[in-house]
């Protein structure tokens, strides 16, 4: 989240969160990056969203006045709930709610690996590799082969145009090179992501207590995706004395998340953001030089 602007030259423009008057340590422990990783959230990404009250942003002089230099790009406020005097009130709630990929990949389906509309690679009948333009020049007798190398030729999807021909692929086995439409829109599967919220709260004049527990349940849109956190939180407000006060609080969160397999260097990998509760830059498949969907 950014208020002011990007007013660093490092990237780092979010503003300081404050929650009920402590501020909090917003950094990603494990910011993912062009080569892959696992984004384990920030801190305020763990505070359960049934647990707020009220919400406010500071800006320009007031935050900097307030906060001095951690200010500098602006505060934002936020207030938890307490417990009220009268009677324990119990409540509940539920939230589900299913979700599909807005935007699928959009790869070209009409030529397979290669370049120049050729394959990069020929086994010749003694079993030898050759390129493929040495097996053109001497008419060697043979098969195609297509190549898992990283190489300029042999990383490129302009080869020959897929009409069933045979073919020995990367792994040595022999296939037919046909079109593999909606490989993608095969792979992705339904969200599903349940929250359930509950909590206790009373007291009187002196004394009251609030006790929340909160679970998220999220069964991503890309397979061996899930999240499962809980939320425990426990807040006490006690009036000692006209002036003395006490207002004690105490979190547990408690996460397991699981993503795709990693797949570095590879042409698709990272494929996408996770965009759930949670956003996790997340390796999610690979796809094989024949152009079918490795998981």
């Amino acid at each position: 989240m950014v208020i002011r602007g990007n007013n660093s030259l490092i990237g780092n423009s979010q503003p300081l969160y404050v929650v009920d008057g402590v501020p909090i340590d917003n950094q990603n422990i494990s910011a993912p990056n062009q080569s892959g990783g696992t984004d384990y959230g920030d801190g305020i990404s763990n505070i359960n969203s049934e647990d707020i009250e009220t919400m406010s942003i500071l800006k320009g002089p007031n935050a900097a006045a307030l906060y001095g230099q951690r200010g500098s790009n602006g505060v934002i406020l936020i207030t938890t709930k307490s417990g009220k005097a009268g009677k324990t009130r119990i409540s509940y709630s539920t939230d589900f709610s299913l979700g599909n990929g807005l935007v699928l990949p959009d790869f070209q389906n009409e030529y397979g690996q290669g370049l120049n509309g050729n394959f990069t690679h020929f086994r010749k009948s003694d079993g030898t590799i050759v390129s493929m333009s040495d097996a053109i020049k001497n008419n060697f007798t043979g098969t195609p082969k297509m190549s898992a190398g990283r190489d300029r030729t042999t990383r490129a999807s302009w080869g020959p145009k897929m009409e069933g021909q045979t073919y020995e692929d990367a792994y040595g086995n022999i296939l037919q090179l046909t079109p593999k439409p909606d490989t993608y829109e095969s792979f992705f599967q339904t969200e599903k992501q349940w929250v359930n919220n509950l909590s206790v709260d009373g007291g009187n004049e002196k004394i009251n207590y609030r006790f929340s527990y909160g679970n998220t349940d999220v069964k991503g849109y890309i397979p061996t995706n899930t999240l499962n956190r809980n939320n425990f939180s426990l807040r006490t407000q006690a009036k000692i004395t006209d002036q003395l006060h006490m207002d004690a609080k105490v979190n547990y969160i408690a996460q397991r998340e699981t993503t795709g397999p990693p797949c570095l260097m590879l042409p698709i990998t990272p494929l996408i953001y996770l965009s759930a509760s949670h956003e996790a830059w997340v390796t999610t498949s690979c796809r094989s030089i024949n152009g079918q969907l490795r998981k």
